[in-house]
Formats: C-alpha cells, sequence, structure tokens
C-alpha cells in the first residue's frame, strides 16, 4: 500500500500538482466548454445524424458542462479553501462532485438508450429512467454516507489536530483505496455505457440499411456510411480517453503493487490532467478521425458567419434605368 508523507503541503510533488490545479484546470475548463459548444453547434446542424443520435450527443456535452462545473468547484475546495488538505481534500465534496457527473452522464446514456432501442416516445423513456435513476441515488447516497461514517467514525481514532478537518482525510490512509475503487467503476461504467449505446446507433442504422427499399438504398447507405464515421470516431474518443484513466486509477489506489508512492504524487498529476482533459480530447479525436464531422463542422461555422453578416442590398442599376425609361 502507498505511503503518505504527514507533511505534504511541503512535498515538491504536491507543490508541483497544486499549481495544476490552480492553473491548469481554469484553462482546461474553458478549452472544454469551448470544444462542447463547438460539438453542439455542429452536431444541430448536421444531417450526418438522426433526431436521437443528435439528442443523445448533446446530452452528452451538456453533462460534460456540467461535470466540468463541478469538478472546477472541486479543485477550488481542494486548492483554495483547503490547501494543507492531502491530495483529495474533504470526502464530501470530492466524492459528490463525481457521483454528480457520474449520475448526469448515465442518466443521459440510459435514457437515449430506451429512446433508440425500445420506445421511439421520450415521455415514455424518460418516465422509465426517471425510476431507475431514483433507485440509483438511493444507492449512491448509501454508498456515499458509508463513506462519510467511515471517514468520521471508524478513521478519526487519527487526532488531526484540527477539527474543522473532521470530515477531511486523516493521516491513516488504508481503508480509501475502496473508494477509489468505486471511483474506478464509476469512470469504467460510464464508458462503457456510452459505448454500448453508441454501438447500438450503429447496428440500428445497418438494420435500417438492409431493410430499406432498393431505390432509396443510396441515400440510406449515404446516410448510414456518415453516421457510422460519427459513432466510431466518438466511440473511439471514449476508449483512448478512458483506458488510460482507470489504468492510472488502479496505479494511484494501490490495489496493484508498485514503485510509485504517494509521496512524489506523479501519478496524481498524470491522473488528473488526464481526468480534466478527456472530454476535450474526445472532441479532437472525433475532429480528426470523422471526415464528415470535420466537414460539417466548417459548414457550421460558415453558416453562423452568414447569418451574423448584416445583407447589403445592391441596387440593379440596369433595372432602375428601365423603369426610369417606362416611368418617361
Amino acid at each position: 500500500m502507498a505511503n503518505y508523507t504527514n507533511d505534504t503541503a511541503t512535498d515538491s510533488g504536491y507543490r508541483l500538482q497544486h499549481l495544476l490545479g490552480i492553473y491548469l484546470t481554469p484553462a482546461i475548463f474553458i478549452t472544454s466548454l469551448i470544444s462542447n459548444v463547438a460539438l453542439i453547434v455542429t452536431i444541430r446542424n448536421a444531417e450526418l445524424c438522426n433526431k436521437s443520435t443528435v439528442v443523445y450527443i448533446i446530452s452528452q456535452a451538456v453533462a460534460d458542462g456540467v461535470y466540468s462545473c463541478l469538478s472546477l468547484l472541486t479543485w477550488a475546495e481542494l486548492f483554495g479553501i483547503r490547501s494543507k488538505s492531502t491530495e483529495y481534500g474533504c470526502l464530501p465534496i470530492t466524492y459528490a462532485m463525481n457521483i454528480c457527473g457520474f449520475l448526469t452522464v448515465w442518466y443521459a446514456s440510459l435514457m437515449c438508450f430506451d429512446y433508440i432501442l425500445y420506445f421511439r416516445n421520450w415521455k415514455i423513456a424518460i418516465k422509465l429512467r426517471t425510476r431507475t435513476a431514483a433507485r440509483l441515488i438511493v444507492i449512491l447516497v448509501a454508498l456515499f454516507a458509508a463513506a462519510i461514517y467511515i471517514n468520521t467514525t471508524l478513521l478519526n481514532n487519527v487526532d488531526t489536530g484540527n477539527t474543522s478537518q473532521s470530515f477531511c482525510r486523516p493521516n491513516n490512509e488504508e481503508i480509501y483505496w475502496v473508494l477509489d475503487f468505486f471511483d474506478m467503476i464509476f469512470n469504467g461504467l460510464i464508458a462503457t455505457m456510452t459505448l454500448i449505446t453508441l454501438c447500438i446507433c450503429i447496428i440500428k442504422e445497418v438494420r435500417n440499411f438492409h431493410k430499406s427499399k432498393p431505390e432509396t438504398n443510396g441515400e440510406v447507405g449515404k446516410f448510414s456510411s456518415q453516421l457510422t464515421h460519427c459513432v466510431v470516431a466518438i466511440a473511439s474518443a471514449h476508449v483512448f480517453t478512458s483506458l488510460p484513466v482507470i489504468f492510472l486509477r488502479i496505479l494511484a489506489s494501490g490495489i496493484i503493487p508498485q514503485n510509485w508512492t504517494f509521496n512524489n504524487n506523479y501519478p496524481f498529476i498524470i491522473l488528473h490532467v488526464l481526468y480534466q482533459i478527456r472530454f476535450t480530447l474526445n472532441y479532437f479525436i472525433m475532429f480528426t478521425l470523422s471526415p464528415e464531422f470535420r466537414r460539417t463542422f466548417f459548414n457550421s461555422i460558415r453558416s453562423m458567419k452568414s447569418r451574423r453578416r448584416p445583407q447589403i442590398r445592391i441596387p440593379n442599376q440596369a433595372a432602375e434605368s428601365e423603369m426610369i425609361e417606362l416611368k418617361g
């Protein structure tokens, strides 16, 4: 199990992580919001996805924005209000942020999964998924309450010397690999649900292609090809950005014995940087892999510029001279 020093604030790795948290996270947050706005604008103007896929992708982008906001608040809590606390800061604020982001993304994924696969009716899908989300919230609240109980009751035998840190990690760290493991599972579930939903999109469009009439095969084939480009790019982005994060989470939690220790914090530095930029990487990987997505993005930007440009009416001098002659 990894070892901690009693004074992590003086550790060089912690200072580097502190600087990353203060200066890099807001920049990543702004970049993530810009990429999400560009993604929504692109998809809304695209003809390469059906309605359900458009709503799904927009919901993912909105969930990303919400999660980025919550993550930024976590860093503010960790490096601003409680700058002397350890790597994760206080358990309630940190894990509440992770659970909120997880619920947002999973709810959107499950609702769109139901809509695409079964119902074709948003009211039924929302009704069903609201019940599922309610059950999930109850389970996660119970886990969260258990984590707080473990932190405040079972592990508070270690005197931290500061009563204001009763909800923060004490020096005894043996139990927290369990919570890290739950966090790792959440990341894996988000990636898995996203890939399943996107695979359903591909399968559904391929089935529509085979069921279509011969005279419309050309249009349907073109539509399916464009959709497949877009979906494969998104799925690839999630795979490329989720697997390294999960692997580093395993290393950082100490489940697998390794030579890194928490004293230098370098696993956490790599982990948090990847974790913060993974959604932004998703967008750029989509942009790189999908020519249809790239073409639609530039077309959307051009259409937005043309809408903002004022329409200047240039009079037709020949037509006006003819009118003058007729009147004369």
